[in-house]
């Protein structure tokens, strides 16, 4: 009896099942383009349609169904061409909200295929929002705007759209929101050298994280972003000038308001790096301006558009004065401050020295306290064995035969 192999059916079954996905797909493209042509046939003015309200409603139905036949099949540009029919449908009905909401999901699917028109959808979603007064929504559509504009390499429009978010993320009290956006339309703008409108929203976002119990704690940080962007502008081509004191004098004002403003600040490390920073960039002196900025990045690491102004200070100091000006000389008030500096640290110095010699006596009267306490406790035990011996007439010689056998014990 002769036994036959089984047939190999793999091959049949990938084909109908292509097939089946093929039909499938087809089936799905002439579904959604006729319920376009009914959304078509509705919006059309004709005579014989019924109640405007009732027509743009099923309008708005077929082409809201039509996308997502076309999300499902990845067009995206067929699908986003629905949704702005359908919102279209929606504004024609008076229904601003529903028309706004469309529109923002049309966006998402334009990103993939035409990012003008994505943005564009953006913008105009989000001022309806706006004038709804649902700020928080249109601020989440601003923020995604920036970020495709990012992608598109658009920074300064971005760093616009990120500044608009703020705008509206504080006028839902949004502290936390506005204080990132804020912070990332300044990093923008650091990178883009354009320090001064960096210096307004790092500033702008120190004095909001202020009225936040936990953005608050940023705005040290902020400050001092905002405290380098002002140091870097003083080297802008267009700023320098022959007074190179220009930079020390405006910034005593800043950094003395922003202490009063934030304590965390006046008394913690960002100050403190801030003033040797602004002191370096001041006197030209590049080997301590290195120096510092080193060992605050040992402590606290610094962020790409804090290192990207540091680097432009260093770039300048490095250069030089510019023709014609003159190194600065401390002023006054200056040099009586260092010469108080000087005088602290020598005292300070003294003190220790003395601490130390102290120190030292002490610890040298501790050890012979020490060896007398000892010295007297051996004495009074050699006593207590002389009276034990005399007490029970024990002569030296058998005394030291005892001895002799302890140490052989032990």
């Amino acid at each position: 009896m002769s036994s036959k192999a089984p047939a190999d059916n793999s091959k049949s079954l990938g084909g109908s099942t292509e097939k089946s996905n093929e039909s499938s797909r087809a089936g799905k493209l002439e579904k959604a383009a006729d319920y376009v042509s009914k959304g078509d046939y509705w919006m059309s003015p004709e005579e014989n349609h019924s109640n405007p309200i009732v027509r743009y409603t099923h309008a708005s139905r077929m082409y809201v169904s039509a996308a997502e036949l076309y999300r499902s099949l990845l067009m995206w540009r067929q699908a986003g061409e629905s949704y702005v029919k359908a919102a279209s449908a929606e504004k024609s009905k008076a229904c601003v909200l529903a028309s706004a909401t469309l529109s923002a999901d049309a966006a998402e699917l334009f990103e993939r295929v035409d990012t003008s028109e994505a943005l564009n959808l953006y913008r105009s979603s989000s001022e309806v929002f706006a004038g709804l007064g649902k700020y928080f929504t249109s601020a989440n559509l601003m923020v995604q705007a920036a970020e495709l504009q990012l992608s598109e390499n658009a920074k300064l429009a971005a760093a616009d759209s990120f500044s608009s978010a703020a705008n509206l993320y504080l006028a839902e009290d949004k502290h936390s929101l506005a204080v990132s956006a804020l912070h990332s339309a300044g990093s923008i703008l650091v990178h883009e050298d354009a320090y001064m409108e960096a210096y307004s929203l790092f500033e702008r976002a120190a004095r909001v994280s202020l009225d936040d119990n936990l953005a608050r704690w940023h705005a040290p940080r902020l400050t001092l972003n905002a405290g380098l962007c002002m140091a870097a502008a003083f080297f802008l081509p267009d700023q320098q000038d022959n007074e190179t004191l220009k930079l020390k004098e405006r910034f005593e004002n800043y950094h003395t308001l922003a202490a009063k403003r934030d304590p965390k600040f006046g008394a913690g490390r960002e100050r403190r790096f801030l003033l040797n920073v602004v002191d370096c960039a001041t006197s030209w002196a590049v080997n301590d301006l290195i120096d510092h900025i080193w060992n605050y990045d040992h402590v606290c690491e610094l962020h790409p558009h804090e290192l990207q102004a540091l680097q432009f200070i260093y770039e300048a100091v490095k250069v030089g004065p510019p023709p014609g000006s003159v190194r600065p000389k401390m002023a006054e008030a200056d040099m009586k401050h260092s010469k108080q500096i000087v005088e602290y640290v020598n005292e300070e110095k003294e003190i220790w020295v003395q601490m130390t010699h102290a120190e030292m006596l002490r610890s040298g009267l501790l050890k012979q306290l020490e060896d007398e306490k000892e010295k007297d406790q051996i004495e009074a035990l050699e006593d207590a064995k002389r009276e034990y011996y005399l007490k029970h007439g024990i002569t030296e010689e058998e005394k030291k035969k005892r001895e002799r056998e302890r140490d052989q014990v032990f």
